[in-house]
């Protein structure tokens, strides 16, 4: 076996009071959960065991609670619950039917490679483990981890005097804790920041404010005030904390709200009037189609990614504390509403006429009625095959859908779609 740590007395720094449960391979218990005399949880590990088997080892450490909860519910890898052990340290013992051979201590940051479980591996629960007891013996059911995480992301903002964006991705695809796929978390965060960014054009330009590319001078002259920049991460799912490029804290009053503040709420309010296919039809045009356009980019990526996420704002100046959960059911939700608010009318016309242009290729067709309207649009697909005998002396009654859709800050655009035609005697 391996030689590690530095060497301790025999006693644990904790007095084991009994046995809660054995966590995981009841057959050949290898994690088991103890009490101590103060009502801590104290797991053992079984790691090694000597060349003849006659010595075996394990290790000791004090989980946080909340920690606890997380790797009981499957949200918490079984290495984060050891390397975020309550004091970082690991009691190593070596045991020979019972009886303590050699005592060694280690940070649990470092646990030999051989030691370690997987780091995809989760609890799951089995037959003979009575979670209702564990929870009630420890008063896990009293922990909030979202109130928890929260919490820890107020008092990074506060120290560091930072107002403060928090994207967390609780999880999806190629999402575990303290892990994601790079693929993923860059169209998410370049997503988001995009979806941010136009927000922030038309906070200062109006949603009447036409495209600026990003090279623009009215793009760069803003930018600063609403283009985000990572600066910490916190011990999650995953979890980035992000801040405006340029901070104007020094130029607030105690109760001054920043530029970056006043988007965000623009944000907030998009974000809240989604929750229900009114309150958004309500809410979608006072926006401008390119902040609508990457909405929905934003919420692509959430959907094909499979993300829960949570955004979470806060300011140490206004103290104004704002969160949001977003998911990929409530993703393809929204997708659905803004495609059906597009469509202002939908309906079939029969009229009869002359034929004056058709494009056999591409199946576009310029039609005048009886009373001298002019109708420009495309063939159905299938009627391809049949335009090729239209000739332009032939009166023809045709069977007309006209589909009348408007996006944000754009005029009605019409498209008409033959589905049927026929000669006329």
């Amino acid at each position: 076996m391996k030689e590690l740590g530095f060497a301790y007395n025999n006693d644990l720094p904790y007095q084991i009071k009994g046995l809660v449960s054995i966590l995981l391979f009841p057959e050949f218990p290898s994690t088991i959960l103890y009490i101590d005399t103060e009502g801590n949880p104290i797991i053992k590990e079984w790691v090694d065991c000597s060349d003849d088997g006659e010595i075996d080892r394990f290790f000791y450490y004090k989980p946080t609670l909340l920690n606890l909860k997380k790797f009981l519910l499957g949200d918490l890898p079984h290495i984060k619950l050891i390397e975020e052990a309550l004091d970082k340290l690991l009691f190593f013992q070596d045991e020979l039917q019972e009886i303590r051979q050699n005592s060694f201590c280690i940070s649990s940051e470092n646990l030999p490679a051989d030691y370690r479980p997987s780091n995809e591996f989760l609890f799951i629960e089995g037959e003979n483990i009575d979670l209702e007891n564990i929870f009630e013996l420890f008063s896990l059911n009293n922990l909030d981890i979202e109130v928890e995480h929260l919490t820890k992301i107020i008092s990074i903002a506060n120290s560091t005097s930072t107002e403060t964006l928090n994207i967390h991705l609780e999880n999806g695809k190629g999402v575990s804790h303290g892990v994601i796929n790079t693929k993923i978390l860059g169209d998410a965060l370049i997503k988001f920041e995009d979806f941010f960014n136009n927000i922030g054009l038309d906070y200062y330009y109006s949603k009447q404010r036409g495209t600026f590319y990003k090279t623009s001078k009215e793009f760069l002259a803003k930018a600063p005030y609403f283009s985000t920049q990572v600066y910490e991460k916190v011990a999650a799912s995953y979890s980035v904390l992000l801040k405006a490029q340029f901070s104007e804290f020094s130029l607030l009053s105690e109760s001054g709200s920043s530029s970056f503040e006043e988007i965000y709420k623009m944000v907030n309010n998009l974000l809240s009037n989604s929750k229900s296919k009114e309150t958004l039809e309500d809410d979608y045009l006072n926006y401008s189609k390119k902040t609508i356009l990457s909405y929905k980019e934003f919420l692509k990526s959430i959907s094909e990614w499979e993300i829960k996420m949570n955004i979470f704002y806060y300011s140490p100046v206004s103290l104004l504390k704002i969160s949001h959960n977003i998911n990929s059911n409530s993703a393809n939700n929204i997708l659905t509403w803004i495609k059906q608010y597009n469509v202002l009318n939908l309906e079939k016309i029969e009229i009869s006429g002359h034929f004056r242009a058709i494009n056999c290729d591409t199946l576009h067709f310029n039609f005048l009625d009886d009373k001298g309207m002019q109708y420009n649009g495309y063939f159905d697909k299938e009627l391809q095959d049949g335009t090729v005998s239209i000739n332009f002396i032939q009166t023809y009654s045709i069977v007309l859908n006209r589909l009348i859709t408007k996006e944000p800050d754009e005029t009605e655009v019409i498209e008409d779609k033959i589905s049927a035609f026929y000669p006329l005697k």
